[in-house]
């Protein structure tokens, strides 16, 4: 065999069988234990624990989304101009019908909206 050539085997990207197969016997095992899942967790007296145990599961579910940093082309942070900004404030805020008390404003939006 050439030095550097790979001959035979799996394709790049080629999930492994076994691996596959595990994982599809670990979700039938899940699905079939889905109605006992809450009464599990309920029976777990310590609250900072049983949290821990149900975000532990959901990683299996919902996977963590990567943080993304958008930067300009020359490195520095992006930035919206701040009539832009309050552009988009605005017609964000225009789409719920009234302002509940549990929507904060940023102080610096709303000191921006008095100077127009």
């Amino acid at each position: 065999m050439a030095k550097g050539r790979k001959y035979g085997g799996r394709k790049a990207g080629t999930p492994n069988k076994t691996t596959a197969d595990v994982r599809a016997a670990l979700a039938l095992i899940a699905q079939g234990n889905v109605h006992a899942f809450e009464s599990w967790l309920l029976a777990i007296q310590n609250p900072a624990q049983r949290c821990d145990i149900f975000l532990r599961v959901m990683e299996f579910s919902v996977p963590k989304l990567a943080r993304t940093e958008l930067t300009a082309p020359d490195g520095k942070p992006l930035g919206l101009p701040t009539e832009e900004r309050n552009r988009i404030i605005d017609s964000i805020l225009a789409l719920i019908p009234s302002k509940p008390d549990s929507v904060r404003v940023p102080p610096n939006v709303d000191e921006a909206r008095t100077r127009k």
